[in-house]
């Protein structure tokens, strides 16, 4: 009972945080519409700027805190998911853009710290590797805030979700015994990155083609040594979650290709082809593939696998093929109908999540009336 009370207690706690993330992302969904040029309204013209802000600080920075302070179980680390939901809020009430990028910036220091902590206490490729994102997402609020120019955080952005994702994986791909010289090159590949956001990031031809070597010699890191080719060969949701690693995998590829091989500005559809590659085909992928893990440790609400899954994560991926198919081809209809359908990608999922959550309570609320009868 009193382990029952405690992770009930856990669950309301933790969700105000959760619910910050979900407002951050979808409200970064509804103003990539309207910039898309989809006749969506929009309360405030200056929300147009706060994209980037709002889909990378605000909902990931949140998420991804929160995921290491439950991961990790020190309350102390709560500070950096409290305090990004806290920029969330000021954002919302009107406060200033710098007051805004302070809050995050003070929310990522506090994740750049734990993540110090981490390190310091438990030595390996990957908890640095954890040490080097959080840092960056931190470059990127102080270069926002700086700079008041989202697209010059970007790149710093892009670093902080890449590093952290596979410090994830390589954590996990121990258990496939890869060669000892595999972890350090990641790192040592990761070093490249960020010399590439030294030089320019992408808005720099010599750093956007640094920016995509590092990037293509992650997703062949990944796709050669991680755990997902195991797990491939089951059914149901270890499946899934292989099929959502891989895709995203091969998005960033596709992302370091781009970047190393085409002429890249701080804006265009080169730019817009690569950010998304990396933030939905890559990250989105990662998000859907490990919900069902992820919000249990966090809420305590077990998510059961179903095989709608596929459907958003299908719509995600045929509509991303659209979007970059018409940046690349100067083709804007298709480029919206591939914007459109990423929103309706982030919408399933999170209704295909809730819907099994509500299905499992059903299914339990029967079962004790049936006990009960």
């Amino acid at each position: 009972m009193g382990g029952s009370s405690r992770r009930a207690a856990q669950r309301y706690w933790r969700l105000p945080f959760l619910l910050a993330a979900g407002v951050s992302l979808l409200a970064g969904v509804w103003i990539g519409l309207a910039r898309a040029g989809l006749p969506v309204p929009i309360p405030w013209p200056e929300l147009l700027a706060f994209h980037g802000p709002l889909m990378i600080p605000g909902f990931l920075g949140t998420l991804i805190g929160l995921e290491r302070a439950v991961g990790v179980g020190r309350a102390w680390l709560y500070l950096s998911p409290a305090t990004s939901a806290l920029g969330t809020c000021l954002l919302f009430a009107g406060a200033a853009v710098v007051a805004v990028g302070s809050v995050y910036s003070l929310a990522a220091f506090f994740l750049t710290i734990s993540m110090a902590t981490l390190w310091f206490h438990h030595r390996a490729w990957y908890t640095f590797l954890f040490v080097v994102g959080a840092a960056c997402l931190f470059v990127g609020n102080l270069v926002w805030l700086a700079t008041l120019a989202p697209a010059h955080a970007t790149p710093w952005w892009l670093s902080f979700l890449v590093a952290t994702i596979a410090a994830e994986r390589m954590e996990l791909s121990r258990v496939a015994s890869p060669p000892a010289w595999a972890q350090p090159a990641l790192v040592l590949v990761f070093v490249v990155l960020v010399v590439g956001n030294l030089w320019g990031g992408l808005g720099h031809r010599a750093g956007a083609t640094t920016m995509g070597i590092a990037l293509l010699g992650i997703a062949l890191w990944l796709l050669r040594f991680d755990v997902a080719w195991r797990t491939l060969r089951h059914q149901g949701l270890p499946r899934f979650v292989a099929v959502g690693l891989l895709s995203g995998f091969a998005w960033l590829a596709l992302a370091g290709v781009l970047a190393a091989t085409q002429p890249v500005a701080a804006a265009g559809p080169v730019y817009d082809s690569i950010l998304h590659a990396v933030l939905l085909g890559f990250v989105f992928s990662m998000i859907f593939a490990h919900a069902p893990m992820i919000f249990p440790a966090i809420l305590h609400v077990p998510i059961p696998y179903h095989w709608l899954f596929y459907v958003h994560w299908a719509v995600l991926h045929g509509s991303l093929i659209l979007r970059v198919t018409g940046d690349l081809s100067g083709n804007a209809f298709v480029r919206t109908w591939g914007v459109l359908g990423n929103g309706t990608a982030v919408l399933l999922f999170l209704g295909s999540t809730i819907m099994q959550v509500l299905r499992r309570d059903r299914g339990r609320g029967r079962a004790v009336v049936a006990a009960r009868a």
